[in-house]
């Protein structure tokens, strides 16, 4: 699983923020850094479909938008607990290093 730079959208670090409390901030953003993945797999195989059938099929967006979501459904419930371990450990050091740059 390569998630080296999610985007921790509005998740706040203070300067006395402790290791912990970062910690539970990774553990809270974990279910939303995992529908972003999601999302960015998804979007990245609705191309590969479309690539694959061209002109032949008109797909719409309501197709898409369904697809979108079982994707990330799947995902979601498929990722293992080492990747989830592995992604809550790279969003509690990215909020390490944005306390520490503080």
């Amino acid at each position: 699983m390569n998630h080296t730079n999610v985007s921790l959208g509005q998740v706040s670090t203070s300067s006395s923020d402790t290791n912990e409390t970062l910690r539970n901030k990774a553990r809270t953003h974990l279910p939303t850094a995992l529908k972003h993945i999601g999302e960015k797999l998804a979007d990245e195989a609705w191309l590969s479909i479309k690539k694959g059938v061209g002109d032949m099929m008109d797909i719409s967006y309501s197709a898409k938008t369904k697809f979108t979501r079982e994707s990330v459904d799947d995902y979601i419930r498929n990722a293992s607990l080492s990747d989830k371990k592995e992604l809550e450990d790279s969003i509690f050091e990215q909020l390490k290093k944005q306390r520490d740059s503080q």
